[in-house]
């Protein structure tokens, strides 16, 4: 496993923007802005737009991360297990998750599904569940 001290330092960098950037999103969601960002990060707004071209994009990325960081979740606790059970586990998993953050679970599955924004029935749906 490579530490954080061993990656190159635009990885690094990058990794301490999605860290900063995950943490912003579960206290201010879609509020968030690219200032509250390289303020958590302690880097320079220049710095961000070095890695990522717009907030958007940002946003595709944490999502995304997001999702990768429930399947590895998923994977540790379920290793072994009877598949479908597996299953049942990453999407009660999924299904949580996008409960407790709607705006950012929900902006990942549609741009999983190649969808520019989600649209207001993921938000709708995720936020009654």
């Amino acid at each position: 496993m490579t530490t954080l001290a061993r990656l190159p330092k635009r990885e690094r960098t990058r990794a301490k923007l999605i860290a900063a950037g995950l943490t912003v999103l579960a206290k201010k969601g879609e509020a968030l802005t690219a200032a509250d960002v390289v303020t958590a990060a302690e880097v320079s707004n220049g710095t961000f737009y070095n890695h990522f071209e717009d907030r958007d994009a940002f946003l595709d990325v944490l999502a995304k991360e997001s999702l990768r960081a429930l399947t590895v979740a998923s994977a540790k606790a379920t290793a072994g297990a009877d598949p479908a059970w597996r299953f049942a586990v990453a999407t009660a998993q999924v299904l949580s998750a996008g409960h407790a953050n709607p705006f950012g679970h929900g902006r990942c599955y549609v741009s999983l599904n190649g969808a520019s924004r989600p649209r207001k029935s993921w938000l709708t749906i995720f936020g009654q569940i």
